[in-house]
């Protein structure tokens, strides 16, 4: 596999004077005065805090991938066949918790 190569320019490769520069700051950060204007030009540097995803919502969502539906499909098939065993567990893999998104919830606090 090859190895993707950022370019010369992006700013990790740049020195810490010449961002602090460009930035039109310092390595000693900004004077107060300056970070208010900044504050008031750009707004504060928050994360938009989303709405909560009900379970519905998740559901709603998860049924725009070809998977889920093919999987909600085959316990359908599952259910009129009477195979119950199969049924419940292809749909507890279609709705199964979502881990990730439960911890950046928590992690954002909302």
């Amino acid at each position: 596999m090859s190895e993707t190569v950022p370019p010369a320019d992006t700013f990790w490769h740049r020195p810490v004077q010449e961002l602090a520069a460009q930035l039109n700051s310092s390595t000693a950060g900004l004077a107060s005065a300056e970070a208010q204007a900044r504050l008031v030009q750009v707004g504060a540097n928050v994360l938009a805090v989303k709405r909560k995803t009900t379970a519905l919502g998740l559901f709603l969502r998860q049924l725009k991938s070809p998977i889920v539906l093919i999987l909600l499909f085959a316990t359908l098939i599952s259910a009129l066949l009477q195979d119950w065993t199969d049924a419940i567990i292809i749909l507890a893999i279609v709705e199964r918790p979502q881990p990730l998104s439960r911890l950046v919830a928590q992690l954002t606090g909302s």
